[in-house]
C-alpha cells in the first residue's frame, strides 16, 4: 500500500514523517494510522496525534508499521520519546501510565512548532521542537514559533499541510529566511544547554545508569540512588540533612523507593534535571560520575529487614520482652508520624507505639509517648492539677485527657485520683458500638464526637474506655482490614479502563461521579483506589480535545463574521460579533487568546475604516458647500460652510463637531 517510502531525517518526529509519507503515496495520515492501531477507534483523530510520538506503543502496533515502512521496531522508536523511558525504568511496558504522566508537562501538545529557517533548508519538523523548555532553533538562534505570519493562526499537531511546510488555514509557507535573531548570550547559552541534555537523554544508544553500576539492583533504584549521591554533594554516607538539592519529601521517598518501602515512587525527567541544575552538571557528566561503595552500604543496612526491638514501658508488664510486640499495617495510627518513623509496631499489652527512625535508624517510641506520661505523673506526685499540668507540657484538651484516660484505666494514678476522675458508667459502650463509630477510627477527636453525640459521654469518661484493651484491639483489628488489596485495586483499574474508554468512545465526560455511577461504587472508593486521578487526566484530555474542535470553528465562524461585514461595508462592534459566535469575551479571552487577539485587532481596523469613511463624507459635504458659496459669490468662511452645511456656528466647539471644524479650516486653508 505504502508503494513511496523516502528515507526518515535525523531528529526528525515520527508524526512528521508519517505526514511525508501520507503525502507522497496520497492518502492521509489517519488512514495509516488505522492500519496500525491498537487503542479505542474513537482515539484515531489527528488532535491525538501527538501521542505517537510520546509513547507509540499505547496506540499503535510498531512491528506492523515498521513492516508498512520497510523498516525496523528501532528505528520508529527513535523518531519517538520512547528511547528515554528505557533510560528510567526496566520494565517498559508497565510504566506506561506513569510515563505519560510525567512527560505531560514537559511536551507541548497542543500545537505544532518549527523554526521557519530548518523549515526552509530542511523541510521537516524536529521532535525535540515540541520540548516545552526548548524555546530557541540551536541552529539559527531564532525564536521557535506555532503561528502563521499571515493569518497569525496557531498550526495543529497534525495536518496535510505538515508535508509541505505551509500553514493549515491559508496554506501560507511556514518556512521564511527573515526572522529576527535571539541576542541575548546568555539565554543562547542556557538554551543550548537544555538541547545537549535533551539530546542525550534521547539518543537510542545512551544510559543514565546501567544495571550493573550497582549490582542486584534496578534502574530505576541505581537512579534514585545516584540522585541521591549527588544531590548529597557526592559524599560517603546517606544522611537526609545533607541533601540540598532535594526536597525531604523527595529524600523519603526515594530512599523508600530503593528500600522496597514503596512500590509507587518513580525518579522523573524533573527530579534529575532539578539536580543537575541545582548541582550545575550537564547529564553527560552526570552519567560519568561513580557512586561510592560506602554510600551504597549506607543504604544496604536499612534495606535488610528489621526485627522489632523490645517493649520500652517501665509499667508494662512485658517491659524488656518483645513477645507482645506486632505489627501495625501502613494504614495504623503511626500514620501521623510516618514521615519521622519506616515502619510501626505496638505492645498489645501497654499499648505502646513503636518504631524505626528514618534519620537514626534506631528503635524508639512514637511521639516521645512514654516520655510525656512520665512528665504528667513526675507532675502530680509534685502536687500539680491537671490544668497547670497542660500548661507546662503544652498539651491540648483532648492530649491532656487521652493520657488521664490512660492512667487511669492502667492504674497508674493515685486512689484520690481514680477515685475522683473514674467513670461512673460501668460498660464500655464504645466497644458495644463499634460499628457506629469505626469509620472514624483514626481520629481520636472523631470518635469522641460521635461517643458525645449517642452516649453523652465527657471527654474523661471516653478516653478512659478509649485506653481499654477491648477497644484497642479493635482499632489494631480494623487498621489491619484497611491494608489496600493489590489484587483488588488492580481489578478496579481494569473496569475503570473499559469503562472510560467506552465513555471517551460515546462522547461522554469521564468525571468521578459519572464513572462511580457507571461502575456502581461511590465516589470515595473511587478515590481511595486512585482511579479519580486518571479520571482527571482524561476529563483534561477531552477538554482540550473540545476546546481545539471548538477553536477551529470560533475561527471559521469569526472570519465568516468579519468579511461578511467587510463586504457590507458596516462597522464591527465587540458585542455583535460575540453575539454571533455564542460565546463570551471573557469564554474567548480565557481559552482562545490568539482568537480574542485578531478579534481585537479586526475590530480596530475595522473602526479606522469607519473613520475614514465617515471623515471622507464629511470632506464631500464641505467641499460641497464651499462650492455653493462660490458660485454664489459669497465670501467662504468656517461660519458660512457650517451655514450651507445646516449647523450652527455655535455647536463647534461641541466634542462631536469639534474634528469637523479643523477638518474645515485645513481644507479652506484658513
Amino acid at each position: 500500500m505504502l508503494t513511496i517510502r523516502p528515507q526518515p531525517k535525523w531528529e526528525e518526529s515520527l508524526t512528521s514523517y508519517l505526514c511525508r509519507i501520507a503525502v507522497r503515496n496520497e492518502i492521509s495520515f489517519l488512514e495509516i494510522w488505522k492500519l496500525v492501531n491498537t487503542g479505542p477507534k474513537s482515539k484515531v483523530q489527528n488532535i491525538f496525534g501527538y501521542k505517537l510520538d510520546i509513547f507509540p506503543h499505547e496506540v499503535i502496533n510498531a512491528s506492523t508499521l515498521a513492516k508498512l515502512l520497510c523498516t525496523s521496531n528501532s528505528q520508529i522508536e527513535d523518531m519517538t520519546f520512547y528511547p528515554l523511558i528505557k533510560k528510567f525504568f526496566n520494565n517498559h511496558e508497565s510504566v506506561t501510565q506513569v510515563y505519560n504522566y510525567f512527560m505531560k508537562n514537559h511536551i507541548i501538545k497542543e500545537k505544532r512548532r518549527f523554526c521557519p529557517k530548518c523549515l526552509k533548508e530542511k523541510g521537516f519538523f524536529k521532535l525535540i521542537w515540541q520540548v516545552r523548555e526548548i524555546e530557541i532553533c540551536d541552529i539559527h538562534h531564532v525564536s521557535l514559533k506555532s503561528l502563521c505570519n499571515n493569518c497569525l493562526r496557531e498550526q495543529p499537531y497534525i495536518s496535510k499541510s505538515l508535508a509541505f511546510c505551509e500553514c493549515y488555514y491559508c496554506q501560507t509557507a511556514l518556512k521564511t529566511e527573515n526572522e529576527e535573531v535571539v541576542n541575548n548570550e546568555v539565554f543562547i547559552m542556557d538554551q543550548l544547554q537544555k538541547y545537549e541534555n535533551w539530546r542525550y537523554i534521547l539518543h537510542p544508544t545512551t544510559e543514565l545508569v546501567t544495571e550493573k553500576e550497582i549490582d542486584g539492583l534496578t534502574k530505576e533504584k541505581t537512579l534514585a540512588i545516584k540522585l541521591l549521591f549527588v544531590a548529597q554533594g557526592q559524599q560517603p554516607k546517606l544522611k537526609w540533612s545533607s541533601v540540598k538539592s532535594l526536597s525531604r519529601d523527595k529524600v523519603r521517598n526515594f530512599t523508600g523507593l530503593v528500600c522496597d518501602r514503596t512500590r509507587f515512587q518513580k525518579v522523573f525527567i524533573a527530579d534529575l534535571f532539578h539536580v543537575l541544575r541545582t548541582e550545575h552538571l550537564s547529564v553527560e557528566r552526570f552519567v560519568n560520575i561513580m557512586v561510592q561503595s560506602s554510600y551504597i552500604q549506607s543504604f544496604q543496612a536499612q534495606i535488610q529487614e528489621k526485627e522489632p526491638g523490645f517493649c520500652l514501658t517501665p509499667w508494662c508488664s512485658d517491659g524488656g520482652t518483645r513477645k507482645m510486640i506486632i505489627e501495625l499495617s501502613g494504614d495504623g495510627h503511626h500514620l501521623k508520624y510516618k514521615h519521622r518513623y519506616s515502619s510501626a509496631w505496638i505492645c498489645s499489652s501497654c499499648f505502646m507505639r513503636y518504631g524505626f527512625s528514618r534519620y537514626t535508624n534506631q528503635w524508639g517510641n512514637i511521639a516521645n509517648e512514654i516520655q510525656v506520661i512520665s512528665e504528667v505523673l513526675n507532675f502530680l506526685e509534685l502536687g500539680l492539677t491537671r490544668e497547670k499540668i497542660r500548661e507546662e507540657l503544652k498539651l491540648g484538651v483532648h492530649r491532656a485527657n487521652e493520657i488521664f484516660g490512660y492512667l487511669l484505666y492502667h492504674e497508674l494514678l493515685s486512689d484520690h485520683y481514680v477515685s475522683f476522675y473514674r467513670p461512673k458508667s460501668q460498660r464500655n459502650l464504645i466497644v458495644e458500638n463499634f460499628d457506629e463509630i469505626k469509620n472514624c477510627a483514626r481520629n481520636a477527636q472523631y470518635m469522641y464526637n460521635v461517643a458525645r453525640r449517642l452516649f453523652n459521654w465527657d471527654q474523661v469518661t471516653f478516653y478512659y474506655y478509649y485506653a481499654s484493651r477491648e477497644f484497642k484491639a479493635l482499632l489494631i483489628k480494623e487498621s489491619s482490614k484497611r491494608k489496600q488489596s493489590v489484587v483488588q485495586k488492580a481489578k478496579r483499574h481494569r473496569e475503570a479502563k473499559l469503562s472510560i474508554d467506552e465513555m471517551v468512545q460515546n462522547n461522554v465526560g469521564v468525571t468521578v461521579k459519572e464513572l462511580a455511577h457507571t461502575l456502581d461504587l461511590s465516589e470515595g472508593t473511587i478515590r481511595y483506589h486512585g482511579i479519580n486521578v486518571t479520571a482527571k487526566e482524561i476529563n483534561q484530555d477531552q477538554r482540550e480535545s473540545n476546546l481545539q474542535q471548538e477553536q477551529v470553528k470560533l475561527v471559521d465562524a469569526a472570519s465568516e463574521y468579519v468579511k461578511l461585514m467587510n463586504e457590507k461595508g458596516e462597522p464591527i462592534y465587540s458585542k455583535d460579533i460575540y453575539k454571533y459566535l455564542g460565546r463570551s469575551r471573557k469564554f474567548i479571552r480565557k481559552n482562545f487568546p490568539l482568537l480574542y487577539q485578531w478579534i481585537s485587532e479586526q475590530i480596530r481596523l475595522s473602526k479606522i475604516y469607519q473613520d475614514q469613511k465617515k471623515n471622507e463624507s464629511i470632506m464631500a459635504l464641505i467641499r460641497t458647500a464651499r462650492d455653493k458659496l462660490i458660485m454664489a459669490g459669497e465670501k467662504v468662511t468656517v461660519k458660512a460652510v457650517y451655514s450651507k452645511m445646516g449647523l450652527s456656528y455655535n455647536i463647534f466647539n461641541h466634542s462631536k463637531y469639534r474634528k469637523m471644524y479643523s477638518i474645515i479650516k485645513e481644507e479652506m486653508n484658513i
